[in-house]
């Protein structure tokens, strides 16, 4: 049985041996996160929710937005289920509701009202199913190497962007779409199996993570205002950064097919944004365990503000880079700050201080789609959507940079 603590007493090097398994359910249960596949796999279900519905995009993408603002009302709740049940009953349990949620989806009928509902219901039934309840596991494990290993399980989100467009394109246009949503839904059921095995035999994914007397001194100590007001501006940054950056995720397969790629080759290139999630999962974590999360950030960000750029002024001609680029940005945001709430915050804090954060995030997510789509149903084009990215974008980059020179200031954790 693998027990950790706060202050590992094994050496740097038996990290990745002692806590494989707990990095191995985390990778995989991320890969199907529901804060992450919802989005990864909207894309290849608008044209033919479209064709099929007659909805709009702005109809179909008001599905992430609704989603995206629903999950903060059960992230808020996710600490306490977390250090109540453990996170092996939480995960297992919001893979299993995630699934049941596909499976609605595929048997709507022509009510977009319906269709929104469905994803509320994911929103709120799946929450445990979340990057926070394994990130909660991951910083438990690992204390040297915690960025590296935020990164690899974080890299999880690659996997699902790079699998699904592709596979659900394919299901799509060979057995219909509501073929796709089955496919995603029995998917995921084996992920919440594989998971429960794996997290067998950790004794703090089985059980409550912090004591009857921690958990009251929690709500009894609020955190000091100077924590609190840090903790608002890293939720305003990752809005900032979701909003940007979430719609390409949405809306880059039909972006891409309006601008003359038939659907198999947008989905094709699509999943370069996988690829380019897990080398930004992995090379993010490397470098926060080596350079200062503000100058890691403004290195970041101000690289997806130029692949924005190039996107918009390139078009179809050469969409790989940017498509890189933007894949890559979608792969560091959530692990800089996961690993800013862990390092600059007391530990018995992180789950609710990351639920803050995580809502943050949600609602840029959420209203990112519906943005995208609204300014394509008004104008015919993505063009103010590109604008509103980048400018977002040079203004959190250059954020972090005033974070690298003031955070030599920041080296103790705030109570």
């Amino acid at each position: 049985m693998v027990v950790m603590t706060d202050t590992p007493s094994h050496s740097r090097s038996r990290e990745f041996v002692a806590g494989w398994q707990v990095l191995l359910a985390a990778t995989l249960g991320i890969s199907m996160a529901t804060t992450a596949i919802p989005f990864y796999s909207m894309g290849v279900f608008i044209a033919p929710l479209e064709q099929a519905k007659g909805w709009s995009r702005g109809d179909i993408a008001m599905a992430a937005t609704v989603f995206g603002f629903s999950l903060p009302l059960s992230i808020l709740t996710l600490g306490w289920m977390i250090n109540r049940f453990g996170v092996r009953l939480s995960a297992t349990f919001g893979h299993c509701m995630l699934g049941l949620s596909y499976l609605g989806l595929s048997q709507v009928g022509d009510n977009v009202y319906m269709f929104w509902g469905l994803y509320v219901f994911a929103a709120l039934a799946a929450v445990g199913a979340s990057p926070i309840t394994y990130t909660r596991a991951i910083i438990q494990m690992f204390n040297h190497h915690r960025g590296l290993a935020i990164g690899i399980a974080m890299s999880g989100t690659g996997i699902g962007a790079a699998i699904a467009p592709p596979l659900l394109e394919n299901v799509i246009r060979n057995y219909g779409w509501q073929a796709g949503y089955q496919t995603l839904a029995l998917i995921l059921f084996v992920i919440a199996g594989i998971v429960y095995l794996l997290f067998k035999g950790t004794a703090f994914a089985d059980h409550r993570i912090v004591s009857n007397e921690t958990e009251k001194a929690i709500a009894e100590k609020p955190q000091d205002r100077r924590a609190l007001a840090l903790l608002f501006l890293i939720c305003l940054a990752i809005f900032a950064i979701s909003l940007s950056i979430n719609g390409y995720i949405v809306h880059l397969v039909p972006m891409l097919s309006s601008a003359g790629l038939t659907s198999q080759d947008a989905a094709g290139l699509a999943a370069y944004i996988g690829i380019a999630v897990i080398l930004g999962r992995l090379v993010t974590g490397f470098f926060l365990d080596r350079f200062s999360t503000g100058l890691v950030g403004f290195a970041i960000f101000a690289a997806s503000a130029v692949g924005i750029y190039l996107l918009s002024t390139t078009g179809t001609a050469a969409p790989l880079v940017p498509i890189l680029l933007i894949g890559f940005t979608v792969g560091a945001e959530v692990d800089i700050v996961a690993y800013l709430v862990s390092k600059l915050f007391r530990q018995e804090y992180y789950a609710r201080n990351f639920s803050w954060v995580y809502c943050a995030f949600m609602m840029g997510a959420g209203l990112s789609p519906l943005i995208a789509g609204k300014i394509y149903d008004q104008h015919g084009d993505y063009g103010v959507f590109f604008l509103l990215s980048i400018v977002l974008l040079i203004c959190v980059s250059l954020a972090f940079l005033t974070l690298h020179i003031m955070q030599k200031r920041l080296t103790t954790r705030l109570a």
